[in-house]
């Protein structure tokens, strides 16, 4: 078999990272979640997917003599795109509160926080607000042609601003 020139195993290597990785502890996985919208509290639970709302300041550009530029950070980016995708049940809640929101014009306060089994509840700083939301689904499919699919409505949130500090759980 062929080898590359130089190449050498190296188990005790291998295995100080592997030590290493088990000592920092447990690590968060991204299935265990609860998402909270204000006026909602009931569609809770038919939440499958969340994103985390991006964390950043704008780029402030400078270039001085010679053209060498710098960057610094501007204005914090309070205006979030991020999504959510719901399951829907026999019972139609999701799309009912989807319709509400979106044709009511509300613009509901969402919350969302990360949970850990070992831990029995919420994982700390792990949490975020998202402030004045304004929701849009994206059309949600139904197919003969699939008949172990579920119906998951996806939903774009744009928030007007995203509290993460003083959001410690």
């Amino acid at each position: 078999m062929a080898k590359l020139e130089g190449q050498k195993a190296n188990r005790e290597f291998e295995k100080a990272n592997w030590v290493k990785n088990q000592q920092v502890g447990e690590k968060l996985t991204a299935n265990t979640f609860k998402v909270k919208v204000d006026g909602f509290e009931n569609a809770e639970f038919l939440v499958r997917a969340f994103q985390y709302p991006a964390m950043g300041t704008a780029d402030v550009e400078d270039f001085g003599q010679g053209g060498l530029g710098t960057t610094q950070s501007g204005p914090t980016e309070n205006v979030q795109e991020f999504t959510i995708q719901f399951v829907e049940t026999i019972h139609g809640e999701s799309l009912l509160a989807l319709k509400q929101i979106i044709l009511g014009d509300t613009q509901p306060n969402v919350e969302f926080w990360a949970e850990s089994k070992s831990l029995g509840g919420k994982v700390p700083n792990s949490g975020c607000r998202a402030l004045a939301t304004k929701w849009r689904t994206d059309a949600a499919d139904f197919s003969t042609e699939d008949p172990v699919a579920l119906v998951k409505p996806a939903v774009t949130i744009k928030a007007g601003w995203i509290e993460h500090e003083g959001v410690d759980y």
